[in-house]
């Protein structure tokens, strides 16, 4: 895992937000931040490998949940340690586009660089 994101895990571990920083703007929408996953929870997306959705691209952790969607993180390649919002109600099933790379797909919108 990139560093600033273990630096968070270890020192708050996930949780809710402060109602200041629950909500980003994603083009015209905003969007709520509901959860950042933490790990000592049982079935946490962070240590349950059953968890993960067949369309998810393996690179991407799910590291929290807004509405409507999957915030995520990039563990390798090119977008390492890049921040993502996945929108679960666009979600399209692997393989229905192969011409398009996870990072360019519609419905996968790069939040920011880093954690």
């Amino acid at each position: 895992m990139p560093d600033d994101y273990r630096a968070f895990l270890l020192a708050v571990n996930g949780g809710r937000t402060a109602k200041t920083h629950r909500q980003f703007k994603l083009g015209r929408e905003m969007v709520a931040l509901n959860q950042l996953h933490a790990l000592d929870v049982p079935g946490s997306p962070l240590t349950s490998d059953g968890w993960r959705p067949a369309w998810m691209p393996k690179q991407l952790l799910s590291i929290g949940s807004a509405s409507g969607g999957i915030i995520a993180i990039c563990l390798r390649g090119e977008h390492a340690g890049s921040i993502w919002y996945l929108d679960t109600m666009d979600a399209r099933p692997s393989g229905s586009n192969p011409r398009v790379a996870w990072h360019d797909r519609r419905d996968f919108t790069k939040l920011a660089p880093s954690f």
